[in-house]
């Protein structure tokens, strides 16, 4: 008899009521008790041909609980080679500097030649063919060119899947940033040597495997330790039960009843009944996780056409409706690293490939990332929201699907968006929003391109319930929200509708997903601004989000210097200025930035491209707005000559100015009548001085 694996599933602090820990020994003794030395004879299980792996982790109310592998696919076609070094692309990324890890059926066999000592196994005393596969996949240097993995400079940590969350905790508390899972919990339908078992819970659900959709404690669990590890992304494949049966039914099989397995011949649908849809279940439909489904080798991308999702790559909605997959990635007949020799390779598909597609190009993103910003880390949401924001479309409709997600994930797309983020062209922003606020950024679109804008946020883990059919409660915690207003309208955000999975998305208040796009169609010239709000009460009082960007225009530079009247000699002046952006002949602004103060007036501020008036105002001096045209290139030389004396910052210099001064004559700081806005000249003194700049501009206002 080979040893029972036993996972030992370590719950976090927060989520004691998801998950709770295994008393190994005990359970041990209850599987003897129950007669399961028979039915677990052999419960780690290898097949020698397709590498998939089965073994029984733990029990609960329904029984043995397995893991499985997802192998059918390979990954190929994400636009992950134009990334690496020695392409037209000018990349030259292989991602290098960047340490990832995986979680698999057991041990990666570190010597093959294809790792050059790179790989590191820090658990797992089995070697795997399955993780040796998917390992090669993420790091394969290439001496096989057709074996090259995603990213063959980076490192990686092999661990096995028993204890997988209290290990990725602590990694992730000592750094780790990014991690491949390609395994999940058996649900449905599974044949083993030419037996048929259904894992379904037949006091829930005869025909229907319950854990398909439903939100579990362990999706939970990978929520909630991404929430507390917010720069730490989880990649998880999305499992390939779609369609699995025995075929013509009645059919006999094996179902667990009363502790043990019994013979059934109940007749029962298959994974995903008659559409295929509803056939992700457990780690897979975790909020914050990113979920990859497979698709065909696509030689070149010519549209949505030319990507067929496979067969048996699990779809949506999740119970409560949300999208998973997140993307798809290829995953059909990958040629990889193989465990039997150092010089071994061999053929694999399954969702267990495009996962570590997907793993292994985002670390050459990531990579890019680290090199571009000094070395700091990006939120996993941004990441995500690199991801879905860049995604090729893919199926019959624009915008996302349950078959698909967002789309084919777009390695170079990624590292675009990365590669033009800067002040000129803010592309990625992270922020946070407070309770009742709403974020704003503006500016001037100029109608070439589609605006597009992905909005992702790490949601505090969702309420877990007991075993459920098709349980409609929202997981969703803290709801966002993205507008975009245009000169056309208000743009929502895309919607889909889980009681009609096949119908395309249409445009409406998304409140059941993390994750928001908001797309507007090129054609339209004008003053975009993009919001994010939220609705009702944000737990905890913040919640961090990260958008991305596109479709903006390179903004421009426009330098000048800022004067200043009735200033003392020797005193100083700000050292930085708001600046507020408006079309000609309107009152509204729609962007603002801000500008730093040299001694001797001089700036340079970022400005929309195109013929804008920019306002300023500073103090007690009054409002100032000038136009520029930026149309063909930057400004310089612009002049601000700004008036003083509002002491009452109501844009003008009237009597109610005089009166709060008089107030004041003769204070200092820390006397009880000071008045910093009375000090005009700014010599730390309210005096005559400060009188005569009244009286000299007194009647003039400011700009409107």
């Amino acid at each position: 008899m080979r040893p029972i694996g036993l996972a030992l599933l370590v719950s976090l602090s927060l989520l004691a009521s998801a998950q709770q820990d295994t008393d190994v020994r005990a359970l041990r003794e209850r599987a003897l008790a129950a007669g399961w030395h028979k039915a677990l004879e052999g419960s780690r299980f290898e097949d020698p041909l397709t590498g998939r792996v089965i073994e029984m982790v733990r029990y609960d109310r329904t029984g043995p609980v397995f893991f499985t592998t997802d192998n059918r696919a390979a990954a190929r076609t994400t636009g992950t080679d134009l990334l690496w070094v020695g392409e037209s692309s000018g990349f030259a990324l292989s991602g290098g500097g960047v340490s990832l890890a995986m979680w698999d059926a057991g041990a990666v066999r570190a010597s093959h030649r294809e790792f050059g000592g790179r790989v590191v196994v820090r658990e797992g005393a089995t070697l795997s063919i399955h993780a040796t596969h998917v390992a090669g996949t993420l790091v394969a240097q290439g001496l096989d060119p057709a074996a090259i993995g995603m990213a063959p400079g980076a490192a990686l940590g092999s661990y096995d899947w028993n204890n997988d969350v209290s290990e990725m905790a602590l990694e992730a508390s000592k750094g780790l940033l990014l991690s491949n899972h390609s395994y999940g919990i058996v649900a449905g339908w599974r044949s083993s040597a030419g037996n048929w078992y259904w894992h379904g819970d037949e006091s829930v659900s005869t025909d229907e495997d319950y854990k398909f959709g439903f939100y579990d404690g362990l999706a939970a669990a990978w929520d909630g330790l991404a929430y507390e590890a917010p720069f730490y992304l989880v990649v998880k494949s999305a499992g390939n039960d779609r369609g699995e049966s025995p075929g013509l039914q009645p059919a006999q099989h094996q179902v667990w009843h009363n502790g043990q397995w019994s013979e059934s011949a109940t007749i029962r649908q298959k994974d995903g009944g008659d559409t295929g849809y509803d056939t992700v279940a457990s780690y897979a439909l975790a909020k914050n996780s990113l979920t990859v489904g497979a698709v065909a080798d696509v030689t070149t991308y010519t549209g949505p056409s030319s990507v067929k999702v496979l067969d048996f790559s699990g779809r949506g909605p999740t119970d409560d409706g949300r999208i998973k997959p997140d993307v798809v990635a290829n995953g059909e007949a990958l040629w990889s690293t193989e465990s039997l020799s150092d010089s071994a390779y061999r053929s694999m598909s399954g969702t267990s490939m495009a996962a570590p597609n997907a793993a292994g190009t985002i670390a050459l993103v990531l990579q890019q990332w680290l090199v571009r910003h000094s070395g700091r880390t990006p939120r996993s949401a941004t990441l995500k929201a690199l991801a879905i924001q860049t995604a090729l479309e893919v199926g019959d409709a624009p915008g996302p699907d349950y078959s698909s997600g967002w789309g084919l994930l777009n390695g170079p797309g990624m590292a675009a968006a990365v590669a033009k983020d800067g002040p000129l062209r803010p592309t990625v922003f992270e922020e946070a929003l407070d309770q009742g606020q709403t974020w704003a950024f503006g500016f001037y679109g100029d109608g070439t391109e589609a605006i597009r804008a992905t909005l992702v946020w790490t949601d505090r883990p969702g309420t877990v319930t007991g075993p459920r059919l098709n349980a409609p409660d929202r997981k969703l915690v803290n709801d966002l929200d993205l507008r975009v207003v245009s000169p056309s309208g208000i743009a929502l955000p895309w919607v889909l509708d889980p009681k009609r999975p096949a119908d395309p998305a249409t445009k409406g208040d998304n409140s059941r997903d993390n994750v928001e796009q908001v797309v507007v169609p090129a054609g339209t010239p004008g003053v975009f601004r993009v919001l994010v709000s939220h609705k009702g009460e944000l737990v905890g009082g913040r919640q961090a989000f990260s958008l991305v960007l596109e479709g903006q225009p390179e903004w421009r530079l426009v330098t000048g210097k800022l004067q200043l009247t009735g200033l003392a000699a020797g005193a100083s002046g700000p050292s930085g200025f708001e600046v507020r952006f408006r079309r000609p002949g309107t009152l509204e602004s729609f962007a603002w930035r801000y500008a730093s103060l040299a001694t001797d007036g001089s700036f340079t501020v970022i400005a929309p491209p195109g013929r804008f008036d920019l306002t300023v105002q500073i103090g007690s001096w009054l409002r100032r707005t000038v136009s520029y045209d930026a149309g063909s290139g930057n400004v310089v030389g612009l002049i601000l000559t700004l008036l003083n004396g509002d002491v009452t910052h109501d844009n003008r210099v009237d009597i109610a100015d005089f009166l709060a001064l008089r107030s004041a004559y003769g204070s200092s700081p820390g006397a009880s009548n000071w008045d910093d806005r009375a000090d005009v000249n700014r010599d730390g003194a309210v005096g005559i001085a400060d009188f005569l700049i009244l009286r000299q501009y007194f009647g003039r206002s400011g700009d409107q």
